[in-house]
This record gives C-alpha cells, structure tokens and sequence, in this order.
C-alpha cells in the first residue's frame, strides 16, 4: 500500500533488523539493514537523521559479526555528518563518537580511542549529567580503553564509579550493575589487589546465580572469574570446590567457559603439587573435540595471562609454560598442538566432563 521506498516501510524494515539482531541473527539481519541504508540515501539524503541512524545500525551489525574493519569507515561517515548537522554535543553525535572509538579499540588502535572516548564522557557530563546511563557507559568505556593500554591505576577509580552509581540508579541486580562488579573486579585483580577483588568477584557471581539460574554460561564464567581470585590468594580449596559447583551445574559448553573451568583446576593442582591429568585429560578433550560454541556475553580471548604472572614461582618448573600454552589453545584450539611438547598433555587421557573430580570433598 505504501511502497518499497515509503519512510515507514523503511523503518519497519530497519525495525525488523534490529529485532533480528537482538536474536542473535545478525547475518540475516545485515542485508535488511543494507537495504534500509540505501533506499533513505536515495529517498531521504544522505545527511538526513533517518539516514545516518542506519549508516550506524549497519556498522554496529557488521562489528556484531566481527567485521569491524569494514564498520569503521561507516562509524565516521555517520561521526562526520552528525557533527555537521546535528552539532558537536547532541547525544547522537556523542553516540558516534563513542561507537567510532569502540570500534578503533576493537581493532586494537586503544591509543586512537582514547580522545574520543575522553571526549564521549567529558560531553555527556556536561549535556546529561554525571549519572546519565549513557554517562555512565562513557566512563566503562573510558575505563576498558585505560585497560587496553595498561593505565590499571587510572581505570579502576572510573570502573568503581560507574558502579557505585549504577547500583545506586538501578540495584544490584541489574545486568548493568553486574557487568560493572565484575569489571571492577578484573582490575583489581589485573593490578595485583585479589583481596579488594575477592568481595566484588562473589557478590557479583552469587547474584548472578540467583538471577540467570545455576546453568547459565555468563554465571559459570562469572564463578570461574571468582576462582581466579581464590588462586591468587592461594586458597586453592575453596577455588577447587567452586569449579566443581561449576562443572557439576551441567551448563551447557561453551568456548571459554567450560575450558576455562579445566583450565584453573589444572592451576589449583600445580599450585598444590597434586596430579594435574585428571584436569589435563578433561581440556584435552574439549579442545581436542567438536568446535565449542562461543557466547556473546564471554569475551573472546580470555585474557588471564596476568593470574599466572601473578603465581610466578609459586608454579612448579614447566608450570608457568605450561599454562600459558594451554591458555593460547583454550582461546585458539588450533593451537593445542603446541602442547605436546609437555609429557602432563602427552601422558594424560582424554576424561569424559560429567565424572566427578576424583580429589572433589564430599
């Protein structure tokens, strides 16, 4: 009735793209977007607000599907044309220049991000307030950028604000609040501080339990990040009794997670100069075995190399290279020939997930 080419036939069919995505369907939602992005051009312009919107849900899709090389000319078009026509502080030009600076991160230009993500939160600041939800992102984004470029000290007061103030705005079981525990965790943890990390890491796997149930990946690898704590503080039994809980949740596998919990156990065995094959024979065969579907809500790679700077001599001789062995094929399986080199991979059997861990308290 209306035609291809109507204004609201092109914001259903962008509409429809974003519910597609947000199913996790982004590979069919990206030609609805293509198409939504080239009839405004022709029909609306090339500047004109509707336009720009889909120049930037193109691009976050192509991210999304791990394109970002492709994205970043998009992301500027839209930072450029906004500027020119909306003004340097309208929360739509701000949302580019947040999105153009994720995207440079993503791409590993974390020196290239920062001014923008800088400018983001200054502006937002001002525009919106200090606890604006989209204030708030500006400093976790702010604070990840820091991270990237191994500014820890500067990071962690942001990731405590953004915290403080989510938790204050929306409780502590917001999915918000979480991510935002857990992230301050990970920098407490990263700046060598496990026992300031210890309280953020339970609370935010606890609540995360009770609110995404015992079988959910994100609170198995939310669990596994509080394990990583207990290691660093060398209670290597409350750590060993957790990654049972973890593998005995039966949660379905998933790439990094369910590695990630045989990964550590082997740890806590080294630490504690127990036999370690159990462990080894249980990530042989994950890795070793079918492609494990990845997560969305896990980041890929795992990045824990800090833990085993941390152990340091505390590992046996060939612990720390070990490990750090198995860490690049528990993030890349093509690598986990790398590991025969080590007579603990050579040696241990392959073991079946659901046995219990044979050394586990009853």
């Amino acid at each position: 009735m209306l035609g291809a080419d109507h204004p609201d036939t092109l914001t259903s069919v962008s509409n429809l793209a974003t519910c597609m995505g947000a199913l996790g369907d982004e590979a069919g939602a990206l030609p609805l977007l293509q198409r939504a992005l080239d009839s405004r051009e022709r029909v609306l312009g090339a500047d004109h607000p509707d336009t720009l919107r889909s120049v930037s849900n193109l691009a976050t899709c192509m991210q999304a599907l791990g394109d970002a090389a492709g994205a970043l000319p998009l992301l500027q078009r839209a930072l450029d044309s906004r500027e020119r026509v909306l003004g340097a502080d309208h929360p739509d030009t701000l949302r580019s220049v947040s999105n153009l600076a994720t995207c440079m991160r993503a791409l590993g230009d974390s020196a290239g991000a920062l001014p923008f993500q800088q400018r983001a939160l200054d502006s937002r600041e001002r525009v919106l307030g200090a606890d604006h939800p989209d204030t708030l992102t500006s400093v976790n984004n702010l604070a990840a950028c820091l991270d990237a470029l191994g500014r820890q000290d500067e990071a962690e007061p942001l990731h405590r604000r953004a915290l403080e103030a989510r938790a204050r705005v929306l409780g502590e079981e917001h999915p918000d609040v979480l991510r935002d525990q857990n992230n301050l965790a990970h920098e407490l943890r990263t700046a060598g501080h496990p026992g300031l990390a210890e309280p953020h890491a339970r609370q935010c796997a606890e609540v995360t339990a009770r609110v995404l149930g015992e079988a959910h990946p994100l609170k198995v690898h939310r669990r596994n990040n509080l394990a990583i704590t207990l290691l660093m503080l060398h209670r290597t039994g409350d750590a060993r009794a957790l990654l049972e809980r973890n593998r005995a949740a039966l949660a379905p596998h998933r790439a990094i997670v369910t590695p990630g919990i045989a990964f550590l156990r082997i740890a806590a065995a080294l630490l504690d100069r127990t036999p370690a094959s159990d462990p080894v024979g249980r990530l042989k065969a994950l890795l070793l075995g079918p492609a494990l579907e990845r997560t969305t809500d896990v980041a890929h790679p795992w990045d824990v190399g800090y833990l085993l700077d941390y152990l340091g001599d505390a590992l046996p001789a060939e612990g720390h290279a070990f490990l750090t062995a198995a860490l690049a094929a528990l993030n890349e399986p093509a690598q986990a020939a790398a590991l025969d080199r080590f007579p603990l991979w050579r040696d241990a059997p392959e073991v079946a997930w659901e046995t219990p861990w044979p050394d586990t308290p009853k």
